[in-house]
């Protein structure tokens, strides 16, 4: 019985990736999980995301992309998604039905020598549970980089450091930050995230904690390039000048930071863009794009 009047069938969400190449980025094909799925971060080979029976990998095998098996999902979990990858690490985070409760997702993929069956096995579940720690508090990763992984729940900031054996948390002092993003530095560690509405930057030296207020909305991705440092707050872009972050204005709405062969990439909704030092080059390329790395941005169709 319909009591709301005509029924509008539900958009189809598909994930999206696309590709550099030598004029510029192209979309490639990607493969049907089955219904409805996103991809929220790149780092090749793996693209990361979610279907709507839980978490996504895709493996990038240098012509094609296929997904990769998981380890069994707890029926109790509610959205799970992974929405950070880099190397053999991919984060995210799931909603636990039965504690009430979100929980952080954190896997790390086992090397092809550690897997006895043939690699080309898609059966073959190379991906384990790393062993998130428990803080005492429900939370959720949002971002990894290196050894360090970042994310949030309540009452305060997670930063987590694996330490070669285990992950273990690091204290964050000072008013809790919702962190969106991590980059690890040779000197040591930027977090971005935001306080309420606000954006807030987070540097760690190795051994103290430095805070910045941006002035903007949630900062929501880190890049670093010739030496410096960038972020992005949706038409806003930060750079660190060795002093403070000075602002400038985004060629267009960013989803996604990267560095690129030819400069600073930056992806949006329905356009990319790349900064050469001197100026911009802006590209349409049809899709939402949410993640990036040096050859490829993923989102959604």
């Amino acid at each position: 019985m319909n009591v709301g009047g005509p029924v509008t069938a539900a958009r189809t969400v598909r994930g999206a990736t696309a590709r550099r190449g030598e004029s510029g980025f192209r979309r490639t094909p990607v493969p049907d999980p089955g219904g409805d799925f996103i991809l929220h971060a790149v780092s090749e080979p793996f693209a990361v995301g979610a279907t709507s029976g839980g978490p996504l990998v895709l493996a990038w095998n240098g012509t094609t992309w296929a997904p990769e098996a998981l380890p069994e999902r707890d029926p109790a979990l509610h959205g799970a998604v992974l929405t950070a990858v880099r190397g053999d690490v991919a984060v995210g985070g799931a909603f636990d039905r039965l504690r009430l409760a979100e929980i952080p997702l954190l896997l790390r993929r086992s090397a092809l020598s550690e897997i006895p069956v043939a690699p080309r096995d898609a059966s073959v579940v190379a991906w384990h549970d790393d062993g998130a720690p428990e803080l005492g508090f429900p939370y959720v990763l949002t971002g990894v980089s290196g050894p360090w992984a970042v994310g949030h729940g309540f009452p305060g900031s997670v930063v987590l450091r694996h330490d070669g054996a285990v992950w273990k948390p690091v204290p964050v002092p000072g008013r809790p930050v919702r962190p969106r993003a991590v980059a690890a530095t040779s000197g040591g560690l930027l977090v971005a995230g935001a306080h309420d509405k606000e954006g807030v930057i987070l540097h760690l030296d190795g051994s103290a904690w430095r805070q910045w207020r941006t002035r903007t909305g949630p900062v929501t991705s880190l890049a670093l390039w010739r030496g410096g440092a960038w972020a992005a707050s949706g038409d806003e872009l930060l750079h660190w000048n060795g002093r403070r972050w000075a602002h400038r204005a985004a060629p267009l709405r960013i989803n996604a930071l990267s560095v690129g062969h030819a400069g600073l990439q930056c992806a949006g909704a329905g356009r990319v863009a790349v900064f050469d030092g001197r100026r911009w080059t802006v590209r349409d390329l049809p899709g939402t794009w949410l993640g990036a790395d040096t050859d490829w941005f993923v989102g959604t169709a």
